[in-house]
């Protein structure tokens, strides 16, 4: 089997990326570096399959404990699966100072996971050397290995000390933030929702349950639309969950496009294109119907310049529950490209309301402020004019910890012109 040998020849280590001469066979290779630059966001990518030889030009004598390794951040495909590390000091008798296997949680992606680690390995006793070697023996799925950092721990330095994998992971994109709500089992919930600051690549869902969510999205491009999806499987595959149990299409309008989606568990998704604005008010009812094996959910869309609703989607499901619950709101930021985080993006929900099982509307007077894992600690929740308003991202007028209790004034009139009511 052919190994593939590089060579870095390092002036400095892991402060100037820029003084590395990296070596690919023989020919200089720029993109390589991104192995020992000490930014988490870069990465090496191979090219071709099979086992690779890294080896390391010091340029002097050092003293070496360990290695940090970051593994490639997005997913597991294509990490090191077994390694073999060496060093020498002429580049000719090696010692081997570290063989064995890495593991990682099964899925991975984009955001934090606290069981997903920096892997640090410690040698029994620090080794001199001028050189070091990677042998990458085998990837996950065998495919060309993806490495984010494989940097050495110095006598004098030890690249992201203190840090985690959820820590680095966190930093491409403000917190996730959520308000639930206390009411009751439903067969209809209503919201009223105002965005007060965007940026593109944002998500700002008003009714969220234990089945899907619906709400509006600015893309990264700056397109605005509605967004109203089910869920029928929790595999990220699209495509797990048999024909005959998966979300269907019951009816749309017109201008609603809909399709299978994944990554997140996966289901059935549907968009409508709509130029919402920032201070307008969002209407939006979701209601849900027994088909006997089936549960109907309709959404239906408030459109202001026609003063009318609009019956956006209905998709069938095999959901076991015949009601809805876990009514929840939520503000995402999923542009995630390390700058984000620095863009603010709030929103106040005006409306709560949930027509019980008893047949009698029910106002969500509380909430409950949570967030993600992120380490950014820039969001707020808090109640302003009788509207719950949270927001993350950016600057913000006061931080707000995660389980805060917000409550306001009850309301006197639940919505009259639903159009299924």
């Amino acid at each position: 089997m052919r190994v593939v040998s590089i060579i870095f020849l390092l002036s400095s280590i892991l402060s100037n990326a820029a003084d590395y001469e990296v070596q690919i066979n023989g020919k200089l290779n720029h993109k390589a570096k991104a192995l020992f630059d000490a930014d988490f966001r870069t990465s090496f990518n191979h090219s071709q399959k099979g086992p690779v030889s890294i080896t390391v030009d010091l340029k002097k004598e050092q003293q070496i404990k360990g290695f940090v390794h970051i593994p490639f951040l997005n997913n597991v495909k294509g990490r090191i699966k077994s390694l073999l590390v060496d060093v020498s000091q002429d580049n000719k008798e090696w010692q081997k100072v570290y063989f064995g296997e890495l593991s990682y949680p099964r899925h991975v992606n984009v955001w934090p996971n606290k069981k997903d680690k920096i892997i640090r390995i410690s040698l029994p006793s620090p080794v001199l050397a001028k050189y070091y070697r990677l042998n990458v023996q085998s990837t996950i799925e065998n495919v060309p290995v993806k490495i984010g950092e494989f940097a050495p721990i110095l006598s004098d330095s030890e690249p992201f000390k203190g840090k985690t994998l959820a820590d680095l992971k966190g930093l491409r994109y403000a917190p996730s933030i959520h308000l639930s709500y206390k009411v009751p089992h439903a067969s209809v919930y209503y919201n009223e929702i105002e965005v007060t600051k965007s940026a593109p690549g944002s998500f700002f869902m008003g009714i969220g349950f234990n089945q899907g969510y619906f709400g509006i999205q600015e893309s990264a491009q700056g397109k605005k639309h509605f967004i109203f999806s089910i869920w029928d499987s929790s595999s990220h595959d699209k495509n797990a969950q048999v024909e005959d149990k998966r979300v269907k299409v019951i009816h749309h309008d017109k201008g609603t496009r809909f399709q299978r989606f994944g990554h997140e568990g996966s289901g059935g998704q549907s968009f409508y294109d709509y130029d919402w604005q920032v201070g307008q008010k969002i209407r939006l009812a979701l209601k849900i119907e027994d088909k006997g094996e089936r549960r109907h959910y309709s959404s239906y869309i408030y459109i202001t310049e026609n003063k009318k609703w609009l019956h956006m989607l209905t998709f069938s499901s095999i959901a076991p529950q015949k009601h809805l619950s876990g009514f929840h709101s939520f503000v995402e930021d999923f542009r995630r490209n390390y700058e984000s985080f620095t863009w603010h993006r709030g929103m106040k929900v005006h409306q709560v309301w949930a027509k019980g099982l008893d047949g009698k509307w029910h106002y969500g007077e509380q909430s409950r402020f949570t967030r993600d894992g992120n380490p950014h600690t820039n969001i707020t929740a808090y109640e302003e004019d009788g509207a719950f308003y949270f927001g993350t991202g950016g600057k913000v007028d006061q931080e707000v910890a995660p389980g805060t209790i917000i409550k306001r004034a009850p309301a006197k009139t639940p919505p009259t012109d639903l159009p299924f009511e």
